[in-house]
């Protein structure tokens, strides 16, 4: 392990230090200030921690490194954790209500077809998927100029059996939502919601992403050689996410994730 010294705590607090006075200055990122507090009001513990990337990283590296640790920590943090899965629950039943809604209506449309047909009654309704396009797009400008003609055009050529009906669009919606796969957007919210149950690990499998996403490997600025202790990494979980004493996490907590990691890979 390296030794800590004050050139390097010294370095590492100026670089905090100058994020944080331009935070300020451009009245911006307040959150990434308290956790820049934090880190700060932890010397003692982030020592070691500094010593370590003077020894592996540049000032500039340093400063993408610090600025990695600080998203994570406001965007990945036990409570964000929480409030991400039950966005992706949220998404789930949200299809779910969709498909059956989406059917009844697909269903009820197909009823009113038969009363059309088959009764002595009717009803002023759409009955033609272009009369559908074309009452949404009353108030799109863009569509008016650009494809409203020539979508006239093409019904005026094909008559109502080349064109799906209403309820086959409105059925192909239920299908659609009933068969949805729900996919993280990006790599830090694929690796950090990959577990069922949110935990304080998220942050750590977000800031590997992250370090992943900014390294040589990916053409940024992270040396691909770039190895941080799993102490140090403890260190930067602790002091960031400032865990209360029962929460603390240890060298063996990360050595134990990084292990998952790459069995998940194999």
């Amino acid at each position: 392990m390296i030794a800590p010294s004050s050139t390097a705590t010294e370095k590492c607090e100026r670089i905090l230090n100058q994020s944080k006075s331009y935070n300020i200055e451009n009245s911006i990122l307040s959150c990434e200030n308290l956790i820049i507090d934090r880190l700060l009001a932890s010397r003692n513990n982030m020592r070691l921690v500094y010593a370590e990337l003077t020894n592996l990283l540049n000032e500039q590296q340093i400063e993408l490194l610090f600025s990695l640790i600080l998203s994570c920590a406001v965007d990945w943090n036990p409570q964000k954790a929480v409030s991400y899965r039950a966005e992706k629950k949220e998404l789930v039943e949200t299809n779910k209500e969709i498909a059956l809604a989406a059917q009844r209506l697909a269903d009820l449309l197909q009823r009113r077809d038969e009363l059309h047909n088959y009764t002595g009654f009717s009803s002023d309704t759409h009955y033609c998927i272009i009369n559908v396009i074309e009452a949404a797009s009353a108030n799109n400008y863009l569509y008016r100029r650009y494809i409203k003609q020539p979508l006239s055009n093409l019904r005026g050529r094909f008559d109502l059996k080349y064109w799906p009906s209403i309820e086959e669009v409105i059925a192909e919606l239920a299908s659609d939502a009933n068969n949805a796969e729900i996919f993280a957007t990006d790599s830090l919210t694929e690796a950090s919601t990959i577990s069922r149950r949110a935990s304080k690990v998220d942050f750590l499998r977000a800031l590997f992403s992250a370090i992943s996403e900014n390294s040589e490997r990916d053409f940024g600025l992270i040396p691909k050689s770039f190895q941080l202790s799993d102490h140090s990494y403890a260190e930067i979980m602790n002091c960031a996410l400032q865990l209360e004493p029962k929460q603390l996490v240890d060298a063996s907590y990360v050595k134990r994730e990084r292990q998952k990691q790459r069995a998940q890979l194999k």
